[in-house]
């Protein structure tokens, strides 16, 4: 009896339409194509939001609503969820380029994306913050991961216009 591998392993020959159609285990085929294609690195973004204390415990299903509807119109966004942190509650943005070289592409969506979110024009928002998801070279172990939510700094003042939001970024 031959194990699964050593069956898939085979070589089979395969009629021209049955070869259109078949898909393979993708064993031998994707060792050989990530051994052959070099790693691209999209840039990637977080969009950090801290929600104004007035509205932590109040109920902004309409906002977030408002808010989601938005987010369907930008293409490099991936997804917006709502985060709790200790008695803070916040949300966090993914944002990545279509592209290796798309970074400065992706900064100006975001920028755009901040000038009319409904949860930022309904002054909903106390912070919000970009971070740069980029693999940088070396990692600091020291890095706080909670400085949006323990720090007034780096995080920017919600309400932007298009001339504050530049020099921030």
């Amino acid at each position: 009896k031959q194990s699964k591998s050593q069956y898939l392993d085979q070589d089979w020959q395969l009629s021209e339409e049955d070869e259109k159609d078949n898909k393979g285990s993708g064993k031998k085929d994707n060792e050989n194509q990530t051994a052959s294609q070099p790693e691209v690195i999209y840039p990637c973004f977080a969009l950090m939001y801290r929600l104004r204390k007035e509205y932590m415990d109040t109920t902004i299903e309409v906002a977030i609503a408002d808010h989601n509807s938005y987010c369907k119109n930008f293409k490099r966004l991936i997804n917006s969820e709502i985060i709790t942190l200790r008695n803070l509650k916040g949300f966090v943005l993914l944002w990545a380029g279509l592209s290796a070289t798309d970074k400065e592409d992706t900064r100006a969506e975001i920028k755009a994306f901040l000038e009319e979110d409904p949860l930022i024009t309904k002054d909903m928002i106390e912070k919000w913050e970009i971070i740069d998801l980029e693999p940088k070279e070396e990692v600091d172990d020291d890095v706080d991961m909670n400085r949006l939510a323990d720090s007034d700094e780096p995080a920017q003042d919600a309400p932007i216009s298009s001339t504050s939001s530049s020099s921030v970024l």
